[in-house]
């Protein structure tokens, strides 16, 4: 049996080394572009977060001071200082409302 077997030639292999040394640089700048997009996308994501929780800390401290002024509401002697805290207690249920429950 005769077997041809393909045999390249100096100009096959030196267009064979140019071919992977560009194809191995474009996976490099693929690598490099989606790296920093994942890095991109870590820190929208982080940020939607930080975003989340700064919200959440405010509407907590909104009911805690709400609680708080609504346990202290009958202790005042002064009606205007009985006053200043129901306005108080009116501002943060708005504040509450809108920030807590908009979207």
């Amino acid at each position: 049996m005769d077997l041809k077997v393909h045999q390249p030639t100096d100009e096959d292999r030196q267009r064979a080394v140019e071919q992977t040394t560009r194809q191995r640089a474009i996976n490099v700048e693929n690598d490099t572009e989606r790296l920093a997009a994942e890095r991109r996308t870590r820190a929208i994501s982080d940020q939607v977060q930080a975003e989340k929780d700064a919200k959440r800390r405010r509407c907590e401290g909104y009911q805690t001071e709400m609680k708080r002024l609504e346990s202290t509401k009958d202790q005042w002697i002064s009606p205007a200082l009985r006053q200043r805290d129901y306005d108080r207690m009116k501002e943060l249920k708005d504040k509450h409302f809108s920030e807590c429950f908009a979207r």
